[in-house]
Formats: structure tokens, C-alpha cells, sequence
């Protein structure tokens, strides 16, 4: 490998790798960053970057990258096909990075692969440079036992554009950084940027930093669907986090946990002047039973002028802590400068000592028609019950409220409470007529199955013998 400078092999033009073995090489076991479409198939990759070798210094990462297992920073229009992979056990850097830049588009999927104790993060995929695109498909892998980094880490820069599908894959004791102490898919828009990210039908396990966090620092079109998806031991399933002057959008969806804090909204912002960080929130249809002290849905806005507006429906929520919806601003925060609307309706709030709790805000809660927890107060026509509960057969039903310190000016209407709970998990994903719901979000977002199809355009030009192919050895 010396003619290499340590990399195992180095692809350009149209390339197929399969059925290799890449020990302990000194960089990275394939670099692509002139390569057009790459397919890598069937290989083993342990132990790359023993040298600690430092890549892609640039304007955007001036310290440079830890050279990846599978490595490029590619300015070529082209697609990647990753299958039947094995990284794992490396000395630095990441699994894979595909870093998008010079105004290309570029398509990655990687399906049927597996990621584990790895020194950092299994998937990185940066873009740089204005009108640089992406299309990111993670199917059907397994990250785990990473506790230095990610599962998957996506990071667009201002004037590109990313779209991410994770389906139907599997974190397990996966969930810090070397960047910070994140969840296993974790992405952070940057100002200007555009990114799309789903994730449908994965399993969260062991990760007590969270399932999915998206930091928004600026951007005006960023939006996640989490759905159908599975969080056994988290810490908070899903977080959103919003920067100065982003608007976020979010929808969960069919999701179950089982420990932890189901949802939290932070909002950063550094500006004393309009524009407001904007976030927009549907849960809809997800069941989580939290562990002891944990909250349902937690909003934490940071500084004043945030703008939030959340809507819950047809949820259970079963828990321990302080409150079924907390508005906790933090101390550095003013009072009262927090709008927004919280719109909660049909769902069950269980076991927290109190269901809102406001901590200084103007945001209105409409919280109408939900069940609160068996009645634990009689009430009689002598005897009324507190404040925001109803008088329903002897017993007062409705929400615990601890309510908003002055200056407040919004809103409470928790009217009509539901006297049993709602059926869970119970799917609201559906429209009364049985027609699934088209969610507002991820118009652009190919399906995978579409994203697929046109791999099998890569696959028809290997068999055709259109690509160079590199099979059968062992690099070292």
C-alpha cells in the first residue's frame, strides 16, 4: 500500500470492490474521493487508520477528518452502493464518510451492513459548497457497542441540500460523540441549509443519550419524521433543538418507549431581535411508558422570542415526573417572552405527580377531551374541585395544573376530560376514512424502495462489465 499512502484501495471512475478483507490498514481501507459510482459489496473492514491519518483539511473542517473505513470527499455526480459490509474494532476515524461537496449530487445507500465498536461515528455525511446535494438511504443495519460516537451523524452546510431515509435498522449501546454526548442518529443543520430526514421502523437500545436529536442552527427548511419505531432504555426518545433564527418541523409518529423522557424542545437563541426560532410539532399515536421521574413532553426554550406550537393527539403517556407537559424555561431565560400554542387532545397522561406545568410562559394550552389518571379527589356540590378540573360522579377529573407565574397571558382550556383512558397503543397515523394520512413533511424524500431501484441500474452495469471490479483478497 505504500504507492497508496496507506489506503487499501483507491477508486476512480465507476468501481465495484466485493468479497475483500481490510486489516489494520494504515488509512482507510477505500477512499472514493474520485470515484463517480462505487459499489462495495460483501467485505470485512477492521481495524483501519492505525496511523491516525488526518484528511479533508478545508474551510469547513480546518482541522481536517479522521481518514473513514470507506472514505470520500467527493465532488463527482454519482451513486454508492454499500451492502453485506462488516466495520468494526478500527483505530480512528469514522466507518463511513461520504463528504458531498463542489455542487455535486450524490446518492448513498447502505443496506445490510454492520457497524460496532467503532471509535467514532458509523455513518458521517457532511456537504459543503453551495448546490451540493445528497440522498442518504441506511437500511436494514446494525450499529452497536459504539460508545464514542454516533450510529449515523448528518451535517449540511449553508446552500446544500440532504435528504435522509434510516429505515429498519438497529442501535444498540450506541450514543455519544467525540463532538459531544449525542444519540445515535443525530443531524444539525447548518443556516441555508435544506434537510429532509425520516426515520421509519428502527429499534433504539441502551441509549441513555436519546434515540434522535436534530440541532438546528439557522435553518428555514429543516424537518424529521420519526415513525414506527421502538426505544427500549433511552434517555429522551427525540429531542429538536433550535438556533437563532431556524424554523424547525417535526413529526413523530406510531412510535413506543419504554424509559426515558419522551420529547424535548430546546430552543438556543442568540439574537435580542426578531426573527424568533420557530418550531413546529406533531406527536401523534405513540406510547411511552417513561422511567422513574420521567416527563412526557418536555419544552425548555433557552432564551425569550421563541415561538412554539405543538400538537399532541391520540398518545399514552405513562409516567412518574413532574409534569405530563412541562414548559421549564432555564435561569438565564425572561419571563413570560415565550409564545406559542399547545394543542393536546385524546390522549392518556398517567402516573405524573403533576400534568402541566408551566414555569413562565404566554404559550396557551388546549387540552381538552384527554384522560389525566384516575381520580384521586371527591367533589360534591359543597365541595368543588381545583381549579381546571370538572365534577364528574362524585369525582374531580382532569389535569393537576401548576399555573404559569405572572406575567402569563395565555391561555388554558382543559374542558370536556376523557373519565377512561384512550385505547394504546392506538393508531392515529390514519384519517377517519381508513387512508393514511399524508404526513406535510418530506415531500422531497425518495422512498427506498424507489431509491433501490435505482441502484439496480448499478448492479445490471456491473453484470454488463461497465465498472471496474476489485474481488477476492486480502489488504493489509
Amino acid at each position: 500500500m505504500a504507492t497508496n499512502n496507506g489506503v487499501g484501495v483507491i477508486a476512480t471512475g465507476d468501481n465495484v470492490i466485493k468479497n475483500i478483507y481490510f486489516k489494520d490498514t494504515f488509512s482507510s481501507a477505500i477512499n472514493y474521493d474520485n470515484a463517480t459510482d462505487l459499489t462495495v459489496q460483501d467485505c470485512l473492514i477492521t481495524g483501519h487508520n492505525q496511523g491516525n491519518v488526518i484528511v479533508d483539511v478545508d474551510a469547513i473542517f480546518t482541522a481536517g477528518l479522521q481518514a473513514a473505513g470507506i472514505q470520500g470527499k467527493n465532488g463527482n455526480s454519482g451513486e454508492t452502493l454499500i451492502e453485506h459490509v462488516i466495520i468494526r474494532n478500527n483505530k480512528n476515524g469514522t466507518g463511513i464518510t461520504d463528504y458531498t461537496t463542489n455542487a455535486a449530487h450524490r446518492e448513498l445507500t447502505v443496506c445490510n451492513c454492520e457497524f460496532s465498536g467503532l471509535n467514532n461515528t458509523g455513518i458521517f455525511t457532511p456537504l459543503a459548497v453551495t448546490n451540493t446535494s445528497s440522498n442518504v438511504v441506511v437500511k436494514d443495519s446494525y450499529f452497536h457497542d459504539i460508545t464514542n460516537g454516533n450510529g449515523i451523524f448528518c451535517e449540511p452546510f449553508s446552500g446544500t441540500t440532504e435528504t435522509v431515509c434510516v429505515k429498519s435498522s438497529l442501535f444498540d449501546n450506541v450514543g455519544a460523540s467525540i463532538l459531544g454526548n449525542f444519540p445515535p442518529v443525530t443531524a444539525f443543520p447548518k443556516s441555508g441549509s435544506d434537510l429532509k430526514i425520516l426515520v421509519d421502523a428502527c429499534s433504539f437500545e441502551n441509549a441513555t443519550t436519546g434515540a434522535v436529536l436534530i440541532q438546528n442552527t439557522s435553518s428555514l427548511k429543516s424537518e424529521a419524521i420519526v415513525e414506527n419505531s421502538i426505544g427500549n432504555n433511552v434517555g429522551i426518545f427525540f429531542q429538536s433543538q433550535v438556533v437563532d433564527n431556524g424554523v424547525q418541523h417535526n413529526r413523530l409518529c406510531g412510535n413506543t418507549v419504554t424509559g426515558g423522557t419522551f420529547y424535548e424542545a430546546q430552543a438556543f437563541h442568540s439574537l435580542v431581535t426578531l426573527p424568533m426560532p420557530v418550531e413546529i410539532t406533531e406527536i401523534i399515536g405513540n406510547c411511552f411508558t417513561g422511567s422513574t421521574g420521567s416527563i412526557g413532553i418536555e419544552l425548555i426554550p433557552s432564551i425569550a422570542w421563541t415561538l412554539l406550537d405543538i400538537t399532541a393527539e391520540c398518545n399514552c403517556f405513562y409516567g412518574s415526573g413532574t409534569g405530563s407537559i412541562l414548559f421549564d424555561t432555564i435561569t438565564s431565560a425572561t419571563p413570560g417572552k415565550f409564545n406559542g400554542l399547545i394543542n393536546a387532545h385524546e390522549n392518556t397522561f398517567s402516573g405524573f405527580t403533576t400534568d402541566i406545568k408551566d414555569n413562565g410562559s404566554n404559550v396557551s394550552y388546549l387540552v381538552s377531551r384527554n384522560f389525566w389518571g384516575t381520580p384521586t379527589t371527591t367533589c360534591s356540590t359543597t365541595s368543588p374541585c381545583p381549579t381546571f378540573q370538572t365534577c364528574e360522579h362524585g369525582s374531580c377529573l382532569g389535569p393537576i395544573v401548576v399555573a404559569p407565574a405572572p406575567p402569563y397571558t395565555g391561555f388554558i382550556d382543559a374542558s370536556h376530560p376523557l373519565a377512561v383512558s384512550i385505547k394504546c397503543p392506538r393508531n392515529c397515523c390514519f384519517s377517519k376514512s381508513g387512508t393514511p394520512t399524508p404526513p406535510p413533511l418530506l415531500q422531497a424524500v425518495l422512498s427506498t424502495e424507489e431509491k433501490l431501484q435505482k441502484l439496480e441500474r448499478i448492479r445490471e452495469s456491473i453484470k454488463n462489465g461497465a465498472h471496474k471490479t476489485t474481488a477476492g483478497a486480502v489488504v493489509s
